[in-house]
Protein backbone atom coordinates (compact mmCIF):
# COMPACT_ATOMS: atom_id res chain seq x y z
CA UNK A 1 0.00 0.00 0.00
CA UNK A 2 3.06 2.23 0.90
CA UNK A 3 4.43 1.28 -2.30
CA UNK A 4 1.56 2.14 -4.49
CA UNK A 5 0.83 5.64 -2.83
CA UNK A 6 4.63 6.55 -2.98
CA UNK A 7 4.62 5.24 -6.86
CA UNK A 8 1.10 7.76 -6.98
CA UNK A 9 2.99 10.47 -5.94
CA UNK A 10 6.23 10.77 -7.87
CA UNK A 11 4.02 10.19 -10.84
CA UNK A 12 1.96 13.03 -9.66
CA UNK A 13 5.79 14.94 -9.92
CA UNK A 14 6.96 13.94 -12.99
CA UNK A 15 7.26 15.60 -16.28
CA UNK A 16 4.45 13.36 -18.80
CA UNK A 17 5.45 13.33 -22.57
CA UNK A 18 4.58 15.97 -25.28
CA UNK A 19 1.85 13.92 -26.35
CA UNK A 20 -0.14 14.02 -22.86
CA UNK A 21 0.87 17.49 -22.40
CA UNK A 22 -1.93 20.04 -21.47
CA UNK A 23 -2.23 22.45 -24.38
CA UNK A 24 -2.94 25.89 -23.62
CA UNK A 25 -2.35 29.29 -25.73
CA UNK A 26 1.18 29.71 -23.75
CA UNK A 27 2.43 27.04 -24.82
CA UNK A 28 2.30 23.14 -23.39
CA UNK A 29 2.80 21.91 -19.61
CA UNK A 30 4.07 18.63 -19.16
CA UNK A 31 3.65 18.94 -15.16
CA UNK A 32 1.50 20.11 -12.17
CA UNK A 33 4.20 22.73 -11.07
CA UNK A 34 4.04 24.11 -14.80
CA UNK A 35 0.16 24.51 -14.22
CA UNK A 36 0.23 25.65 -10.81
CA UNK A 37 3.16 28.58 -12.14
CA UNK A 38 0.55 29.03 -14.72
CA UNK A 39 -2.21 29.66 -12.89
CA UNK A 40 -0.31 31.72 -10.68
CA UNK A 41 1.25 33.64 -13.45
CA UNK A 42 -1.88 34.47 -15.81
CA UNK A 43 -4.98 34.31 -13.19
CA UNK A 44 -8.31 34.41 -13.24
CA UNK A 45 -8.85 34.71 -17.17
CA UNK A 46 -6.30 31.57 -17.43
CA UNK A 47 -7.83 29.52 -15.41
CA UNK A 48 -11.79 30.46 -16.96
CA UNK A 49 -10.60 29.75 -20.05
CA UNK A 50 -10.08 26.21 -19.09
CA UNK A 51 -12.72 26.05 -16.53
CA UNK A 52 -16.05 27.81 -18.29
CA UNK A 53 -17.61 24.65 -19.95
CA UNK A 54 -16.16 22.02 -18.20
CA UNK A 55 -12.97 21.44 -16.00
CA UNK A 56 -10.21 20.47 -18.52
CA UNK A 57 -7.58 20.90 -15.47
CA UNK A 58 -9.13 17.89 -13.64
CA UNK A 59 -9.48 15.71 -16.66
CA UNK A 60 -6.03 16.47 -17.33
CA UNK A 61 -5.42 15.42 -13.97
CA UNK A 62 -7.50 12.42 -13.42
CA UNK A 63 -6.30 11.25 -17.68
CA UNK A 64 -2.96 11.73 -17.35
CA UNK A 65 -1.32 11.52 -13.69
CA UNK A 66 -4.14 8.91 -12.50
CA UNK A 67 -5.78 10.86 -9.76
CA UNK A 68 -9.21 10.53 -9.63
CA UNK A 69 -9.47 12.37 -6.12
CA UNK A 70 -7.24 15.20 -7.07
CA UNK A 71 -9.51 15.71 -10.20
CA UNK A 72 -13.05 14.85 -8.28
CA UNK A 73 -11.96 18.16 -6.04
CA UNK A 74 -11.13 20.28 -8.78
CA UNK A 75 -14.67 19.56 -10.66
CA UNK A 76 -16.24 20.37 -7.50
CA UNK A 77 -14.98 23.97 -7.22
CA UNK A 78 -15.34 27.23 -9.97
CA UNK A 79 -13.33 29.20 -7.55
CA UNK A 80 -9.81 30.39 -8.82
CA UNK A 81 -7.53 30.44 -5.45
CA UNK A 82 -9.17 27.02 -4.28
CA UNK A 83 -7.98 25.25 -7.35
CA UNK A 84 -4.82 26.67 -7.16
CA UNK A 85 -4.41 25.77 -3.53
CA UNK A 86 -5.75 22.09 -4.16
CA UNK A 87 -3.31 21.86 -6.61
CA UNK A 88 -0.87 23.20 -4.18
CA UNK A 89 -1.45 21.11 -1.47
CA UNK A 90 -1.17 18.01 -3.48
CA UNK A 91 2.21 18.59 -4.52
CA UNK A 92 3.29 19.51 -1.34
CA UNK A 93 1.86 16.37 -0.22
CA UNK A 94 3.29 14.46 -2.52
CA UNK A 95 6.83 16.01 -2.14
CA UNK A 96 6.53 15.50 1.83
CA UNK A 97 5.72 11.80 1.14
CA UNK A 98 8.27 10.96 -1.13
CA UNK A 99 11.26 12.53 1.40
CA UNK A 100 9.78 10.56 4.40
CA UNK A 101 9.39 7.43 2.42
CA UNK A 102 13.21 7.95 1.08
CA UNK A 103 14.66 8.94 4.63
CA UNK A 104 12.93 5.73 5.49
CA UNK A 105 14.88 3.92 3.26
CA UNK A 106 17.84 5.12 4.45
CA UNK A 107 17.13 4.15 7.77
CA UNK A 108 16.09 0.60 6.96
CA UNK A 109 18.51 -0.80 4.30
Amino acid sequence: MINKMLSKHKTLLKNVSLKNSFKTDNGDLTNLRQLKSMLYQHGKKFYNQYTNDQNHFANWVEHVFDDPELAHSLRNTNDFNKTAKLIDDKLKYAELHIKHNESKEILYN
